[in-house]
């Protein structure tokens, strides 16, 4: 544990020197350097640009989470309470998983416009399938004789959901939603680049209209950290819900 944070900083260092290394190699025109993107940031902050577009799609990829979160929170919970149900609907389900969702992108924002509207859709049905197929996991992976032992013991349907559905819930829930986190910013962002008003996506796109190299660099970095943000707020999250596991040492981050 004690060499975590000095291996990380190592590798930040190395990975800004490649990273000017090959700004100074290939000139200003094919990319900036960490330097230049820094002040651009500064700049940015100073005048308001960063906290207003990172806003938009803070926001876009929060409310598409949610949504798609909850939605396929209680659909795995109503199907894997109907055998019939799920034996029905679930293969449509996956099928339906096998669509691109990011080719939906172009036909989500004719619908519903280019305004915030067209991503959250399009987060919330990538983040539902996610959450959907993690609830069907999680509760199947319950353990069943504690189940028949707490019934036996007279548990009612709420101390059943309490005391071993959502333990057993839980780390499945958490493992989805740091998949489906990096990509509701993604396609945010994405989003923004074909069609958007405002947000990260709409200020790398303006950067790349005008040739400004260092704008689009400046925005990939703020993409990256705001990725990293919102899964340590996560991590911390699940550390915190999770403190009945046992966990080897050995393996916490």
């Amino acid at each position: 544990m004690k060499l975590v944070w000095p291996g990380r900083i190592l590798l930040l260092a190395a990975t800004l020197l490649a990273w000017h290394l090959a700004a100074l190699s290939m000139g200003k025109m094919l990319l900036g350097t960490p330097w230049e993107v820094a002040l651009r940031l500064v700049e940015w902050v100073g005048d308001g640009t960063l906290a207003h577009h990172l806003a938009v799609t803070l926001g876009e990829a929060l409310v598409g989470l949610a949504a798609g979160g909850v939605g396929g929170v209680l659909v795995g919970l109503v199907l894997h309470a109907s055998r019939a149900a799920r034996r029905i609907l679930v293969p449509w389900l996956r099928a339906a998983m096998g669509i691109p969702k990011l080719a939906l992108m172009p036909l989500a924002i004719l619908w519903f416009g280019i305004g915030v509207e067209s991503k959250i859709v399009l987060i919330g049905l990538i983040v539902f399938f996610m959450l959907f197929e993690a609830t069907m996991a999680g509760l199947d992976a319950a353990d069943l004789k504690l189940v028949m032992m707490a019934r036996v013991l007279g548990a009612s349907q709420t101390q059943l959901a309490r005391r071993i559905a959502l333990p057993a819930l839980a780390p499945f829930l958490f493992a989805a939603a740091k998949t489906a986190t990096p990509w509701a910013v993604s396609v945010a962002v994405i989003g923004e680049l074909l069609g958007g008003e405002s947000g990260l996506g709409w200020l790398i796109a303006n950067a790349r209209d005008v040739g400004d190299m260092t704008g689009m660099c400046a925005g990939v970095v703020v993409v990256t950290l705001l990725v990293l943000g919102l899964d340590a707020a996560l991590g911390r999250s699940q550390a915190r819900s999770l403190r009945w596991r046992a966990v080897d040492s050995r393996a916490t981050l």
